[in-house]
């Protein structure tokens, strides 16, 4: 971790566990308490419910970006954010957002990013869904189209090497 840090001072970074063991998340909240000026350095946790609770435990202002936090927030949202109202699972966290789905929130695209950063929260475009296994990113030039304009969110990809240069207008 420190290496990344060192190697790459202006980022923040998602840290995604691969496993889903507890103490992983347990040896990352002790790193960080260990070093405060690098808590500001993780913008989120991610992976296994155990080391990402385990994360939570102990650092109870860490964003988290997990399936089943993003389920419950974007189904309380669909029920009350005609109202203007944002749940409160959606606080600090990263919502993740099927693109092909996204057009069934209140607000989307610019009134719902707004709505989800008063409450902490940080809104993750994702590839589209198609109802089985995990989500994807917006991972071909094609799907580039699902990113709205002046989207104030972040966009999920898995092939950085072919959307970076179509965002760059290199391609």
């Amino acid at each position: 971790l420190e290496e990344v840090f060192e190697a790459f001072p202006r980022n923040r970074f998602l840290v995604n566990f691969k496993s889903n063991r507890p103490e992983e998340g347990g040896a990352l909240a002790e790193k960080l308490l260990a070093h405060p000026d690098w808590l500001e350095r993780v913008a989120a946790v991610s992976g296994g419910k155990a080391p990402v609770d385990a994360v939570r435990k102990h650092i109870p202002g860490m964003a988290i970006f997990d399936k089943r936090t993003t389920i419950a927030c974007l189904g309380q949202y669909e029920a009350v954010g005609w109202s203007g109202i944002v749940p409160e699972v959606c606080g600090n966290i990263w919502v993740g957002v099927p693109a092909n789905l996204a057009w069934g929130l209140w607000g989307w695209p610019h009134r719902f990013t707004r709505r989800m950063g008063t409450v902490g929260s940080r809104v993750v475009l994702m590839g589209p869904f198609e109802g089985k296994g995990p989500g994807t990113g917006i991972d071909t030039g094609a799907q580039m189209f699902m990113v709205p304009e002046k989207f104030d969110g972040l966009v999920w990809t898995d092939r950085v090497e072919i959307i970076g240069p179509v965002l760059s207008g290199k391609e």
